[in-house]
């Protein structure tokens, strides 16, 4: 209710500022029952996943400019990535979605960052590294993606992460398929320049496009 009543009402109304204290109040108690909760139980998948799933307290004490950034940076904060088990829950893939969806903008470089961010915070954990990689990978494949350039996602994932000594899930033929199908993307990206032809004309003559 209270978030309802402070999406309401104006930032000038004398009530504003007394109603957002009261929710960054509620806010925190739950999540000091959560901590309490996961201290006490802290191999429970329940308390795991509730502790996990949490969504970070949007920061007001902060210059809006800078809320979503810092709401970005703290997304993963509290994700057990050392707990498996949270993989086959729908909190993973919620998460993924609103990170991705929500949080980055849709434009190659921003997703392509977003990606660098998260692959490094579960880089020791093979499982979660897997289930990333992938799901970027097939979220914005190109020809299925709807994303303006998804090749350039695709061919950054493909070649920092989908590799012989990082993609321990995957064999040597399909890894290779995927760098060459990377490396012919890279050939012809959006806003980069076109590989040279060269070719002999009617005349028997080299030609070059360049």
């Amino acid at each position: 209710r209270l978030t309802d009543q402070v999406k309401a009402m104006s930032e000038t109304d004398p009530n504003y500022k007394t109603l957002v204290a009261k929710r960054i109040e509620l806010e925190n108690q739950k999540k000091d029952y959560l901590k309490k909760l996961l201290d006490k139980h802290p191999n429970s998948l329940f308390t795991n996943f509730k502790y996990s799933g949490q969504n970070p307290i949007l920061r007001t004490d902060i210059p809006k400019e800078k809320q979503v950034f810092q709401y970005r940076a703290d997304f993963w904060k509290n994700v057990n990535f050392s707990d498996r088990r949270l993989l086959r829950t729908p909190m993973i893939g919620t998460k993924l979605t609103r990170f991705y969806k929500e949080l980055t903008v849709q434009h190659p470089d921003s997703i392509i960052a977003s990606s660098k961010e998260l692959m490094a915070l579960c880089k020791t954990n093979k499982e979660y590294f897997m289930v990333f990689v992938n799901w970027v990978m097939t979220t914005y494949e190109p020809g299925k993606s709807t994303l303006m350039d998804a090749e350039s996602v695709f061919a950054q994932m493909a070649t920092n992460y989908f590799t012989l000594d990082q993609a321990f899930w995957s064999d040597t033929t399909e890894i290779n398929f995927i760098q060459k199908r990377a490396m012919e993307m890279s050939a012809s990206l959006v806003g980069k320049d076109a590989p040279n032809v060269v070719s002999t004309d009617q005349n028997g003559k080299s030609q070059e496009l360049l």
